[in-house]
């Protein structure tokens, strides 16, 4: 496995990602073809995560946009680079996070906290602004929180 899930709390989130890419890389095309509890298979697993992670970063870009950002899917291409599907758009993820201000910011209200698992897990980002999701806006919080628990569960199902 890669790394040491309890290490810096602001690589939790880019630590999860990186065991589960990982882990899908290792799949041969037939494991990847295999169900896994909630899912037809090992390999949609992986697309499912990948859209979500990709969906995430668009998100946090429009955060202060009006409009939902155009949701572009995640292409299926060969079953082989799943894992790297996860691994990309997880990377812009975490540098989208990354890219955040890390202080309070007077003018929105935005505040930086530690108290979450989402704020250990994006490095102490503002955990509390909103983003687009495919379902609307939410708390950047709470869809770290869900993304955390779904790689959790993945990493451990793999």
């Amino acid at each position: 496995m890669i790394g040491n899930p309890s290490a810096g709390s602001e690589d939790r989130l880019a630590w999860e990602i990186r065991a589960v890419a990982e882990r899908l890389r290792q799949l041969s095309p037939a494991r990847l073809r295999t169900p896994l509890p909630s899912y037809p298979s090992r390999e949609q697993a992986g697309r499912v995560l990948a859209q979500r992670l990709a969906d995430a970063a668009a998100g946090v870009v429009a955060r202060d946009s009006d409009q939902p950002p155009e949701w572009r899917g995640v292409p299926e291409i060969e079953v082989f680079a799943v894992g790297e599907q996860v691994a990309v758009t997880g990377n812009d993820l975490v540098r989208e996070l990354a890219a955040l201000p890390t202080t309070g910011d007077a003018a929105t209200g935005d505040a930086t906290t530690g108290d979450s698992e989402a704020g250990e897990a994006a490095g102490r980002v503002p955990v509390d602004i909103m983003i687009w999701t495919p379902s609307g806006r939410r708390p950047l919080s709470e869809v770290i929180d869900d993304l955390l628990t779904t790689l959790r569960e993945l990493r451990l199902g793999l």
